[in-house]
């Protein structure tokens, strides 16, 4: 084999070590290129789910807030309207008491302006009362009050109205929970 042809040999094989190496350079350059791009949206998806869920929280807790205020303005209501339903149920329990004592000791006169002065809530418990016939019935209920038919409208109808707004306002703070680790399109 003539000289010659081992420097070509040579040439050629060094030419194409130097293209493998050209091309494996660019073939490295595009999958960092790809590696960097992917950093970056990543990067992105992160900021946008971090910007998400302080949206969400501060949505949350402005709804949560506003609940919990209207919850404990109708519980003071509903505190005053207790207040206001033990007087009437004191009012009640003196009335029923004078207008027992007026019937006892023969006072007919004085027992029906007793009876005039019932409120009209407590009537349909009075008049369920004497109906059990309690002058002579041991079994009766000791008075009015203590029958089903006694209501005091005041009090209980209050209380449950106050509730309605804290329970809807506990699941809220816990609803931004489970929100805020989901992505936008899951709430």
């Amino acid at each position: 084999m003539p000289e010659g042809a081992n420097v070509e040999i040579a040439h050629e094989l060094h030419e194409r070590g130097q293209e493998r190496e050209q091309t494996e350079e660019k073939h490295k350059r595009r999958v960092d290129l790809f590696v960097e791009i992917a950093e970056a949206f990543l990067l992105a998806l992160v900021a946008v789910g971090t910007a998400w869920s302080g949206y969400q929280s501060a949505l949350w807790d402005g709804e949560s807030a506003k609940l919990y205020g209207t919850s404990s303005r109708t519980r003071f209501q509903a505190t005053g309207n207790e207040s206001r339903g033990g007087q009437q149920q004191l009012y009640d329990a003196t009335t029923f008491n004078f207008w027992l004592q007026a019937k006892l000791t023969g006072n007919e006169k004085l027992a029906a302006d007793f009876q005039k002065r019932f409120r009209p809530e407590y009537r349909p418990a009075y008049r369920a009362w004497l109906a059990t016939n309690p002058f002579n019935n041991p079994h009766a209920s000791p008075g009015p009050i203590f029958m089903p038919q006694y209501h005091n409208s005041r009090t209980s109808a209050r209380r449950r109205s106050s509730c309605a707004p804290f329970t809807r306002a506990r699941p809220a703070t816990s609803t931004f929970a489970r929100r805020s680790c989901s992505p936008p399109s899951c709430s």
